[in-house]
């Protein structure tokens, strides 16, 4: 990632995201993946795990995985929308989805 596109998903993750005291549920992978289309930019696992601790979200560990889990909370939005809620979590079923507005 280049500083510009790591500027835009650090703009992103401090507009979607709130500190909670539970964990999210989906992986630092399936969150990452959101933000990819987002940003519309690639974004490593690893990056998007330093880019989150940056914005002051602490990266706690899986077992059996290198993905991680935050305590943080994804502010309901229409631009997540198509990429996450009412569509299972999978957000490679919507790689032709193109963010409006």
């Amino acid at each position: 990632m280049n500083i510009e596109e790591k500027n835009r998903v650090k703009e992103l993750i401090r507009e979607y995201c709130l500190p909670s005291a539970k964990f999210y549920k989906p992986s630092s992978y399936a969150m990452k993946s959101i933000f990819e289309k987002l940003g519309e930019c690639y974004i490593s696992e690893g990056d998007f795990i330093e880019l989150m601790y940056e914005e002051g979200f602490q990266p706690y560990p899986i077992k059996d995985s290198e993905s991680k889990k935050f305590r943080a909370e994804i502010i309901p939005n229409e631009k997540i929308a198509p990429y996450y809620w009412g569509n299972g979590g999978r957000p490679w079923l919507y790689d032709n989805l193109k963010i409006n507005g």
